[in-house]
């Protein structure tokens, strides 16, 4: 299996910015809220969207390493391993979708779209309750009968696995520049550096009023 994306270094530092700001945009209302400045709903919401979207961010570096990883390794285990987590991760993508479902796309638009037909055929070519019964009996439990555990892991089809794979690693890529673009040009960006602006003035003034 060759590397689905050769120069995904470059994507990964990329990838960690992201998430160094959410993570930094996080703490910043937190201690906002610590001075008892209530938050608006609009940034509660964009702060949530942005969590969800840096979630997005470590699925696909986990796919990425997933298939670095697999080209290395000619141990029947080791593989094992990687194809067990594709099952998991596919599934538990397609449950955190399911459940963030508003906060994801939160704007309808041509790549949204797009984006959401390409998830709904994916979930009907694979069949995403065959996925979550293999997650369910191979990926998410230790079975005490090893003998049935191993039999289910034998059953599995290696080329239809790893076909599933790339169409997934491509699809998520996919989503996940989508999300970069909001990180760097999307008005999100701007709404969350206005109303920081307007909070660290308000505290400014607050700080000058109880020195006076």
């Amino acid at each position: 299996m060759q590397q689905p994306i050769t120069d995904f270094e470059k994507h990964f530092e990329i990838y960690t910015q992201c998430i160094d700001i959410t993570i930094d945009w996080n703490e910043k209302i937190k201690e906002y809220e610590a001075f008892k400045i209530e938050t608006p709903q609009n940034i509660k919401d964009s702060i949530k969207r942005l969590n969800i979207n840096s979630n997005f961010l470590i699925i696909t570096s986990e796919l990425a390493t997933i298939g670095m990883s697999f080209n290395n390794s000619d141990s029947f285990l080791y593989k094992m391993f990687y194809i067990k987590s594709i099952y998991r991760i596919v599934y538990e993508t397609f449950n955190f979708i399911d459940d963030n479902g508003k906060f994801i796309f939160s704007e309808e638009n041509e790549k949204t779209i797009e984006i959401k037909e390409k998830l709904k055929q994916f979930r009907r070519k694979y069949n995403i309750e065959k996925i979550g019964k293999i997650r369910n009996k191979i990926a998410a439990h230790y079975k005490e009968d090893f003998s049935v555990q191993m039999s289910i892991m034998l059953e599995i089809d290696f080329e239809n696995t790893m076909q599933m794979y790339f169409d997934f690693f491509q699809l998520k890529f996919e989503i996940s520049n989508f999300v970069i673009l909001d990180f760097y040009t999307g008005k999100v960006s701007n709404e969350f550096k206005e109303y920081f602006k307007f909070v660290e003035e308000e505290l400014i003034k607050i700080g000058n009023n109880k020195s006076s």
